[in-house]
């Protein structure tokens, strides 16, 4: 059984990695359609983080653990039938080039400024909000004394992710998709830090659903980095690679967080807002020092534009 989980495991990134690399081939080379379709597919993870805890739960409880596995097992069968629902690539000359290997496309991103800053400073956040629904429900029982209080936290951070995610399909995100990305980790810092510091519970939820908000339209923005500054013939190995290192980051937040917790859920949330803020401190270093590289090298990184 442990067999089977790892080898789920190592296919949902190339699952979610590869169909978030396929939209831009979808919908064309509209910008604002793009980032639309990039807001679109956040949502889906964000409803999908609701509802799929949600209907395990309520199969197990009515017919146990198997049925549940069975249904899981199903809906991934359909999902893979309604992929030949899709709407056909539209590719264009570059993008119907020979696949880029995988070790010239980890290449790639290690030397393309902003998709090397962009994947670490996402990695470092993901350890953050891989232990946010742990922590959630420590904080919940602490201001609540019950366990029904914790699980509320927790489904508040993802209403305000599925939120998130619904406002940049609606409204798309617009600009220099890196800017967004290092503004959006801030914010998150910000949020999370309101979230140790809430007074009440009242509060907790707010701030709670607000954390979920920054994450899903951060989440958004990362996949626009990907997009605009993938080669087309590795984005989908960049979209895959980077999906990938941010899953195994979340994991380890997740274990990481149910370690700290057990020293109180405030400090572990100051901790978390702690992390995320290096995140940013570090991607503005890297984004420092490849300036002064270009200025004394000549064009070679690609800086954020200013304005």
């Amino acid at each position: 059984m442990g067999l089977l989980v790892v080898v789920g495991g190592l296919c949902n990134p190339l699952m979610t990695g590869g169909l978030s690399s396929r939209l831009a081939l979808i919908v064309g080379e509209d910008t604002r359609a793009q980032r639309r379709a990039e807001g679109w597919d956040s949502a889906t993870y964000g409803s999908s983080n609701i509802l799929g805890p949600a209907a395990v739960a309520a199969i197990t409880a009515l017919s146990g653990a198997l049925a549940a596995v069975v249904v899981l097992g199903a809906a991934g069968v359909l999902a893979g039938l309604l992929m030949f629902a899709l709407p056909r690539e539209d590719r264009t000359a570059a993008a119907r080039q020979r696949s880029m290997p995988v070790r010239d496309a980890l290449k790639v991103i290690a030397r393309r400024g902003p998709l090397r800053r962009v994947m670490i400073a996402t990695m470092i956040t993901s350890v953050s909000t891989g232990g946010v629904m742990v922590i959630a429900v420590v904080f919940g029982q602490t201001l609540q004394g019950s366990t029904g209080a914790g699980a509320a936290l927790g489904a508040a951070y993802g209403v305000g992710n599925l939120g998130g995610a619904l406002l940049t399909g609606v409204f798309p995100l617009t600009g220099e998709p890196e800017r967004w990305v290092l503004r959006l980790i801030a914010a998150n810092a910000v949020a999370v830090g309101l979230c140790a510091s809430a007074p009440g519970y009242v509060l907790a939820l707010v701030t709670f659903a607000l954390a979920g908000a920054t994450s899903a339209v951060l989440f958004t923005a990362s996949l626009a980095v990907r997009s605009v500054y993938s080669p087309p013939n590795a984005r989908a190995q960049v979209f895959v690679t980077m999906a990938g290192l941010k899953m195994a980051a979340g994991s380890a937040g997740t274990a990481l967080a149910g370690t700290l917790v057990g020293v109180g859920p405030r400090l572990a949330l100051c901790l978390n807002a702690l992390v995320v803020a290096s995140a940013v401190t570090i991607a503005l270093t890297d984004l420092r020092l490849a300036r002064r590289r270009s200025s004394a090298a000549g064009p070679g990184d690609t800086p954020l534009p200013s304005g």
